[in-house]
């Protein structure tokens, strides 16, 4: 019988399809599992091949019998190392700064407010090597209610709209097609140290595994069907202002970087459709 651990506590067993997203984006080593205990909870289980003979889950300090005698999807998915994007005025990551010379941010009938340029992934690191490309630019409509957007990388640099968005009306207010919002440039180095102070004033953000602030929402590629692989995670941050916020305030209310009501944005990709998918929780 083998061990196996899972970031996060919800699981639908008898869904076989969220199951099978949920192993393979959700699977950590034991250091992650050992994380995901402190800040939300996690699932240990006991496997005999596909077999899920018993699961257990730790939550608020407490071990009680999740699931157990579950035939699984799969027998086997990657034990995903947990790291951090922290704040480093040394680091290789950004976020913020003006849009970087070449990217072109993309347009849709139908979206009312633009996209903003929300910062970039050096995958010279070697946590992020996997993505195929130089540098990964993270694109959002921030002040757009949309249930997420897929963006097709085929060209790094200007990424577009394959699938269609989501709105609700009722955020838009007139003259809003008008923003243009850049953010003040803020430098960001990984690391595998959790610093709990840190994580929890968002000066570190979590990659590797996702932390939901609601149910999980695993995306999978419109092209194939396939769960998508989890890239970062970026949090609202009073700190990270709004560079040019006086040439926006008639057209966005907080000058800084939120999405939503403090929100987090997630962000996924498939390396091999090179398909992004941004989305929001709050």
């Amino acid at each position: 019988m083998s061990k196996k651990y899972l970031a996060g506590t919800e699981v639908y067993w008898d869904d076989k399809e969220f199951v099978e997203a949920f192993l393979l984006t959700h699977g950590v080593d034991k250091k992650g599992f050992d994380f995901f205990q402190k800040v939300q909870g996690g699932l240990e289980l006991h496997l005999e091949g596909n077999k899920l003979i018993r699961c257990y889950k730790y939550f608020e300090g407490e071990k009680e019998l999740d699931a157990e005698l579950v035939d699984l999807p799969i027998s086997s998915w990657e034990e995903h190392k947990v790291f951090f994007l922290e704040k480093s005025n040394k680091g290789l990551h950004k976020l913020g700064g003006t849009v970087p010379e070449g990217l072109t941010l993309p347009a849709h009938e139908k979206l009312k407010t633009p996209f903003q340029y929300l910062g970039t992934i050096d995958c010279a690191d070697k946590y992020f090597r996997w993505l195929p490309m130089p540098k990964f630019h993270i694109i959002y409509p921030v002040y757009e209610c949309n249930s997420g957007v897929f963006l097709d990388y085929a060209n790094p640099n200007e990424p577009k709209i394959i699938e269609p968005i989501t709105f609700d009306p009722s955020w838009y207010e007139a003259g809003m097609e008008k923003i243009d919002a850049t953010f003040v440039e803020t430098r960001l180095a990984t690391s595998e140290r959790w610093n709990p102070e840190k994580f929890e004033n968002s000066s570190q953000l979590l990659c590797g595994v996702p932390l939901w602030l609601q149910a999980p929402e695993i995306p999978r590629n419109p092209l194939t069907g396939k769960a998508m692989k989890f890239v970062c995670t970026i949090a609202s941050d009073s700190e990270i202002k709004v560079a040019n916020y006086e040439s926006n305030r008639d057209y966005i209310r907080d000058n800084y970087l939120i999405f939503a009501d403090m929100g987090n944005l997630y962000v996924f990709f498939d390396p091999e459709t090179k398909i992004a998918h941004v989305q929001i929780q709050f």
